[in-house]
């Protein structure tokens, strides 16, 4: 007996397009600052300041990334970016990474904010009070 794609177990079917196999799982975390990786969003102080992201994905043939400054080949299913450029003081960007797979497609991000530990240090027109 044939096997058809509507037999396996491990099928996901979306809008009609049948799925054959796992979908991917993507992670992607920032370096915090005792050097170990985490996935939570993070806030940045001040001007200046960079990210070292890197992120992984099982049951992935390509990924893409989003976010200013942070570029990936769409074949590196994992890696690592060092000294990301993180948004400007009282701005938020969203990282994320998307990958696609026989299985579909899936994706992870982290929000960076940048808000300064003292606000009243930049002038009115970067959103701080000038004093």
């Amino acid at each position: 007996m044939a096997v058809g794609a509507s037999d396996k177990i491990d099928n996901k079917t979306h809008a009609g397009v049948v799925y054959i196999g796992n979908p991917p799982i993507v992670t992607l975390e920032q370096r915090v600052d005792d050097g170990l990786w985490s996935d939570e969003d993070v806030i940045v102080d001040g001007d200046g300041p960079v990210l070292d992201l890197r992120w992984s994905s099982t049951n992935a043939d390509s990924c893409s990334s989003t976010g200013f400054g942070f570029v990936i080949d769409e074949d590196e299913t994992s890696g690592e970016r060092l000294d990301v450029t993180t948004p400007s003081v009282f701005r938020s960007e969203m990282f994320t990474i998307i990958c696609n797979g026989p299985g579909g497609t899936a994706k992870d991000g982290l929000l960076v904010t940048n808000y300064p530990s003292n606000p009243d240090d930049y002038p009115p027109e970067k959103g701080g009070s000038g004093t």
